[in-house]
């Protein structure tokens, strides 16, 4: 790709860039740990429309990084197990 090809722009002229924040927010909000716990709920809205291949959603619509954070980290990675296997 060409770097003259990349452009910033404000979340406010582009509708992908406001749903790729709206994702990216849901997944901040279910694992950090915020006044002491992790809100789930809007990841949970977004299952219907994550993509899913034969073995599921882990690795197909969603890939964990590093891929055993949920070892690592199983309280604020609870949820993965919940809603997504």
């Amino acid at each position: 790709m060409k770097n003259s090809r990349i452009t910033a722009l404000p979340h406010k002229q582009s509708m992908g860039l406001q749903i790729a924040d709206a994702v990216a927010g849901s997944f901040f909000r279910a694992v950090e740990f915020l006044h002491g716990f992790t809100e789930d709920r809007y990841i949970a809205m977004l299952r219907p429309v994550i993509y899913k291949g034969v073995d599921g959603y882990l690795g197909y619509g969603i890939v964990l990084v590093p891929e055993d954070i949920t070892d690592s980290q199983p309280e604020s990675c609870a949820w993965i197990g919940r809603i997504f296997k």
